[in-house]
């Protein structure tokens, strides 16, 4: 068996390397016999089975790093070593996927390496952003705060999404039970009706014969009704979320008369807030725009902040290039904008930005729900009154002579 190993000599000089063993205890004896002092072991074969198992069944979430960065920024505040502060949370975190990728940090960190380098080895859970604040934070000896700055970001982000998706969730669910009853009751509740109606004899009302129609319909083609619906939404799924696709759809989102101010409002603030928190943990403004523009997923607001990444770089103001943008970019973003870049407190100005949207999507939101739920109910009416109308009065008519 071979097992991969980190050790230290006498002199605190960091080794690592492999070493042929029949087990793990053999394998420690060997290691010991050079006079060094083990600080990790393990075997490679089950690392690389466990981290397939690992990677297939499991991922990351964003409160899984919500929590883990408000965890590691109180234990720094508290004096704890980055070394120490890790070694604990890997025993506190229950996602496996996650548990790997601390424990490899951890071990980069003993040995070595510096913070934001060992978290920008899994950019697919911290992102450049992530790693450009920590470096910061390091170079400037304000690692404690940077670390609260992040801890406050990601708590803030986690908060919004959950709201936002709680908001979308309501109304989908209700659409997708309505279609199910609906299928239900057109495979099985309207053929045994149907027969009643044609034993009848009398003449049926046209939507009664819609209603007839449509069932069989379903019955012989459900199978295709189903897949031509899910092959249609992959297809557009597909086209919204890669090249051209995504471009023409991020720029329709912000032209539906309905939801684009929320759109709207939910990238200016995303970008307001990552903006903001880059510049107080001490980021160049260049090197804040350029995490900025990875962060944000509409491709119509990259393209607006690398306007302003090169026309800043070229010694122009953000203000001044964001009014080039009226109908992404509101007035109001702008003002304030300008007055930070004026007094030299940009960070403050953008902060009021945050402050304002991040009410504004809370209300609109709220207004949403307030809304969708009388439409909600309103579809559901007209779809029940449809089929007593269609079915049940000529049922009455039927029974009545």
């Amino acid at each position: 068996m071979k097992f991969k190993y980190q050790a230290r000599t006498k002199t605190g000089e960091i080794k690592t390397g492999t070493v042929e063993a029949a087990n793990k205890e053999v394998a420690l004896d060997i290691i010991q016999k050079y006079g060094l002092f083990i600080t990790f072991l393990e075997n490679i074969a089950e690392e690389k089975a466990i981290s397939k198992r690992i990677d297939f069944f499991n991922k990351v979430s964003q409160k899984d790093v919500v929590v883990f960065m408000r965890q590691l920024s109180i234990m720094l505040k508290a004096g704890v070593t980055p070394v120490e502060a890790l070694n604990t949370l890997v025993k506190q975190v229950t996602n496996p996927l996650f548990r790997e990728k601390i424990i490899k940090i951890s071990q980069e960190v003993e040995s070595g390496m510096v913070l934001s380098s060992a978290f920008g080895l899994f950019p697919e859970v911290f992102p450049n952003y992530f790693t450009a604040v920590l470096k910061s934070g390091e170079l400037s000896g304000e690692l404690v705060q940077t670390l609260n700055y992040l801890a406050d970001y990601s708590e803030s982000q986690y908060y919004l999404k959950t709201k936002i998706r709680g908001a979308l969730t309501y109304p989908i669910f209700v659409v997708f039970i309505s279609f199910a009853i609906f299928i239900f009751m057109m495979i099985f509740v309207i053929p045994n009706i149907t027969q009643i109606l044609i034993q009848s004899g009398q003449e049926l009302p046209f939507s009664t014969k819609m209603v007839i129609k449509m069932s069989e319909i379903f019955q012989k083609y459900i199978l295709f009704i189903l897949g031509g619906i899910f092959a249609i939404g992959a297809v557009i799924f597909k086209y919204c979320t890669s090249g051209e696709g995504k471009g023409r759809f991020d720029e329709l989102t912000l032209k539906l008369p309905i939801i684009s101010p929320f759109f709207i409002k939910v990238n200016v603030n995303n970008i307001a807030q990552n903006l903001a928190t880059l510049i107080k943990a001490g980021v160049p403004i260049i090197q804040s725009l350029e995490a900025v523009e990875e962060i944000v997923s509409n491709s119509y607001y990259k393209k607006i902040i690398r306007d302003v990444k090169e026309n800043v770089s070229k010694g122009k103001q953000m203000s001044e290039i964001f009014e080039k943008y009226p109908e992404a970019i509101p007035p109001l973003v702008t003002q304030m904008i300008y007055v930070g870049e004026k007094t030299g407190k940009l960070n403050q100005g953008l902060d009021y930005v945050v402050e304002f949207f991040q009410k504004e999507i809370e209300s609109v939101t709220e207004e949403f729900l307030s809304m969708i739920e009388p439409v909600l109910i309103v579809f559901l009416g007209i779809m029940v009154a449809f089929l007593a109308i269609s079915v049940l009065m000529p049922i009455y008519q039927t029974m009545s002579f």
